[in-house]
């Protein structure tokens, strides 16, 4: 269940990665560009857009996986950025990550009960049995069998492997998880039943979680808001009953009209988005969606498009809306 307390504010966070173009030019490509969202406590913020958005970038930067370039990410009023090592070491317990493919993220060799307690033996929370019987109660909380921790990870299906991910992310008992794309590497059918155990165990531990997807059906199925990237901004943040009934962005637009949908009455004209997405390592000073726009305006090559609120908590990046 939601409350109203903030428990991360992310404020101007950027992160360039630099590139050589040559022996004497060098060119940053901006991953992340100055966004800023809060997420509250129990809330679940879906982060969706194409490939190369900047959203699992954005993931790893809070969780500080890579450094930030610029820009305040406030744990329970804590600024991460200005933790050392140690400092960071001891925030890593109540934030986890859950990533996308479950048959690279687990070590082959370990057995199950040895990746899921790695997390308690580095931060010296359990040993011995008293670690042993937190990993049986982990295992049957994500849906397996107490008995699987002595298994391997090749002895599970791909649906099987993501709930040890799963249960090594739980491990710590933390506050945050980030979900990186947790269930794009598995089957359709096998989807549903994952992203079920993640809402069942956000209420169990009462779990806040940023979840990064391509998928906007799924982001909109797990998410209480939804924060829609475009090349390292966020062009549109809103509910998610509001985004899906009233997107405001042309890209918005053109990405919920993609989505299938069996319903006729639900269904909406597709819209196809033109023209070429820019030079990531050379964006142009507007908006970046400027070349693709199909209501672009003569302001919007000029300048950039703050996110503004437009009323009730609906953040747009759009010089059509205020």
């Amino acid at each position: 269940m939601n409350s109203n307390r903030v428990l991360l504010e992310v404020k101007g966070l950027k992160k360039y990665f630099p590139v050589s173009l040559g022996v004497f030019k060098k060119a940053s490509l901006k991953a992340v560009d100055g966004i800023s969202f809060i997420l509250k406590e129990g809330e679940t913020l879906g982060i969706v857009g194409e490939s190369g958005s900047g959203k699992s970038t954005t993931g790893r930067a809070i969780l500080r996986l890579i450094e930030p370039t610029a820009g305040e990410i406030l744990f329970q009023n804590k600024n991460l950025c200005q933790l050392d090592e140690k400092g960071m070491r001891l925030m890593r317990k109540q934030m986890q990550m859950i990533y996308q493919d479950p048959y690279t993220s687990l070590d082959p060799r370990m057995t199950v009960g040895a990746i899921v307690g790695e997390p308690l033996e580095v931060h010296r929370v359990a040993r011995g049995k008293e670690k042993d019987e937190i990993i049986r109660s982990l295992l049957v909380n994500v849906g397996l069998r107490a008995d699987n921790i002595n298994s391997y990870p090749n002895e599970f299906s791909g649906g099987q492997r993501q709930r040890i991910g799963i249960a090594r992310a739980l491990a710590l008992k933390p506050k945050l998880i980030v979900a990186d794309e947790p269930v794009s590497a598995l089957d359709v059918s096998i989807q549903a039943q994952v992203l079920n155990l993640l809402k069942e165990l956000q209420s169990q531990f009462h779990l806040s979680y940023i979840f990064i997807s391509h998928d906007l059906s799924v982001v909109v199925h797990t998410s209480d808001r939804i924060a829609v990237m475009y090349l390292g901004k966020i062009l549109e943040l809103a509910s998610d009953e509001e985004l899906y009934f009233n997107p405001l962005h042309p890209y918005t637009k053109a990405l919920f009209s993609a989505v299938p949908s069996v319903d006729k009455v639900s269904r909406r004209t597709r819209i196809i988005i033109k023209g070429e997405i820019p030079n990531i390592l050379s964006l142009p000073e507007g908006c970046r969606f400027y070349t693709r726009c199909g209501k672009k305006k003569d302001v919007c090559k000029l300048r950039e498009p703050e996110l503004k609120d437009v009323g009730g908590g609906h953040f747009v990046a759009c010089f059509l809306f205020g």
